[in-house]
Order: C-alpha cells, then sequence, then structure tokens
C-alpha cells in the first residue's frame, strides 16, 4: 500500500509499501511536510510493514502538531471481518476508513490494485519504499510517474 498527501486546502502525499527497517527517514519526511502548510490529508493502504511504519509516523506528527489539520485515513481494497471485530482499534487509529464505491464489485483479486490506482489518482505526493522492479508497489509507483506525482522513493536515498 502507500500513504498519499494532499494539500489544496490539504496536501496529499501518497505512502508506498514494502519494508524499511528504519523509521527516522518517514518521520523526517512527514515533518518537513508539515512544518511547510497547515492542513495534510495522509492516505494509507495499511498492508505491510512500511505502511504501518509511516501510519506510526503520522500519528507522532498528530500528537506534535496539534494545531495543524492533519488526517490519516485507512484506505481499504474492500470490507472485511477484522473490521467489524476490531472496529474501535481502527476508530482510535485512524481519522477515517474508507472502502472507495468505485471498488464496489471489483474481483477482490484486482482489487488491492485498483485500490492503490485511486490512491495514487487522490495523491499529490507519493512516499516509497521500492527496491526491485515487479509487484505491486511498483506498479503502483509506475503510475504515479505516469500521473506525475512527486515521488520520494526511500529506496533510492539509501
Amino acid at each position: 500500500g502507500f500513504l498519499g498527501i494532499c494539500n489544496s486546502k490539504f496536501k496529499r502525499i501518497g505512502f508506498n509499501n514494502t519494508c524499511i527497517s528504519n523509521l527516522t527517514a518517514a518521520f523526517c519526511i512527514t515533518y518537513s511536510f508539515i512544518k511547510n502548510d497547515d492542513c495534510f490529508r495522509f492516505l494509507v493502504g495499511g498492508m505491510g510493514d512500511f505502511d504501518g511504519m509511516c501510519s506510526s509516523a503520522v500519528r507522532r506528527a498528530k500528537r506534535n502538531y496539534p494545531n495543524k489539520q492533519i488526517s490519516l485515513e485507512l484506505i481499504l481494497p474492500y470490507l472485511t471481518q477484522e473490521l467489524n471485530e476490531n472496529k474501535s482499534y481502527y476508530e482510535i487509529s485512524y481519522d477515517d476508513v474508507v472502502v472507495p464505491i468505485e471498488l464496489a464489485g471489483v474481483h477482490y483479486k484486482s482489487a488491492i490494485t485498483k485500490r492503490n490506482r485511486w490512491m495514487v489518482d487522490k495523491s499529490d505526493w507519493m512516499i516509497a519504499f521500492v527496491y526491485r522492479d515487479f509487484g505491486g508497489a511498483y506498479t503502483s509507483l509506475r503510475y504515479a510517474e505516469k500521473k506525475g506525482l512527486q515521488i520520494i522513493n526511500l529506496a533510492k536515498e539509501i
């Protein structure tokens, strides 16, 4: 998955998946955006370690900058039983949980790819950790490049 940040009133940035052992990079990038603007909407897919680290970075930023409008939204490809069973966790952890209406009726095997495209379409920026040239994260990164998003690929920074 990835996290998107939006600004117009909001700045959208997408965090793309795979893994990163050092959360510092995600924190630094998140804070550099937040210092310069007042409103942010972070979109995250919530399906990997990197998504979790980015969500953690956004939650920390929300605590450190309570005067800024920072929203963390979990974008799911479909409804799950876990969402119902752990409703209080999701309500505490995210400002909103969204299953895009455009994904209604989509076969579950293609739903994650379509959700990722939806997130890219809603984002101005993408923060990624993509180190290989195949897979869902790579496909999302390529789509974001074609759409002209500003992209920070942390795998290239290391």
